[in-house]
Order: structure tokens, then C-alpha cells, then sequence
């Protein structure tokens, strides 16, 4: 005689749960060469930096970021206001997003 296990509430839950954080990863990742959203450190606004090359772009120094070459080891530490400026090997920004 085999027993069913009935799933209560807390199951499904869980199931919720893990849906909702699914669906807040992908709303999180990027697609192609653009700034990605939430734009909590202000990102957007140096959009029209994609596709320089980074050596004609003019960051203010007091300004939260860092630029990330391929290659380039990188702590996964998140900070909202720091603007992370990705290049190619060409030293071509790529991508633009907050972290």
C-alpha cells in the first residue's frame, strides 16, 4: 500500500516563492549591449558612452565605478550607486549597469 502526501499551503508557497525569485533574476539580466534595469545608480545617464572606446570618455573622479575589462577578476560584492562600465578588448564599453 503506497501513501500520498498531500501538499498543504506551505508548499505552495515555496512554489510562489521560488517563481517570484526566478521572474526577479530574469528582470535583472541584460540582453545585448545596453544598460539593464533597476537603474539605482544612475546608469542611464552615460548610455551614450556605449560603443566609445573608454580612453574618449571623460568620468569624474568622485564618481562610484569601475571599469571592467575582459579578463579582469571582479568582486561580486553589489553596491547600488556604483556604475560598472564593461569594455571589450578593444577597450569599446559594452555595457553599462549599476553594482
Amino acid at each position: 500500500m503506497t501513501s500520498s502526501k498531500v501538499h498543504g499551503p506551505r508548499s505552495a508557497w515555496r512554489c510562489i516563492l521560488g517563481l517570484v525569485g526566478v521572474l526577479l533574476f530574469a528582470a535583472c539580466s541584460t540582453d545585448g549591449d545596453q544598460v539593464v534595469s533597476p537603474d539605482t545608480c544612475g546608469a542611464g545617464a552615460f548610455s551614450g558612452f556605449l560603443g566609445q572606446n573608454i580612453a574618449s570618455v571623460a568620468l569624474a573622479e568622485a564618481l562610484n565605478h569601475r571599469i571592467i575589462r575582459p579578463g579582469d577578476a571582479v568582486t561580486r560584492d553589489y553596491s547600488l550607486d556604483r556604475i560598472n562600465f564593461y569594455l571589450d578588448e578593444n577597450n569599446t564599453i559594452t555595457r553599462i549597469i549599476c553594482g
